[in-house]
């Protein structure tokens, strides 16, 4: 019997940690300089530039629930593929480093 391993990432969202394979992370940024989008949802915090794309970011532990206002925008976020989606990468905000 073959034993098959998949290895993940803990994100610290909120009161909450996301578990997430490697391979669908990017990297983890810093980021400053946040651009507000026009009419959308509140979890959606705005864009940001990052390697030639314009990725949108968001407060997952706003959208789930557990902050009562979005998280302001500069901080730490984990960029994640978005495989056989449109843009290709999306950022999530997360409250410390990763593990």
């Amino acid at each position: 019997m073959t034993t098959r391993q998949l290895k993940c990432v803990l994100l610290p969202v909120g009161a909450n940690v996301l578990i997430v394979p490697n391979n669908a992370v990017a990297e983890v940024i810093t980021l400053d300089e946040i651009r507000p989008r026009g009419d959308t949802p509140d979890w959606l915090i705005g864009s940001a530039h990052w390697r030639g794309y314009d990725i949108p970011l968001i407060d997952f532990a706003y959208l789930a629930g557990q902050r009562d206002e979005v998280a302001p925008g500069s901080g730490r976020y984990v960029v994640l593929f978005a495989f056989g989606t449109v843009p290709s990468f999306y950022a999530l905000r997360i409250d410390s480093m990763p593990h």
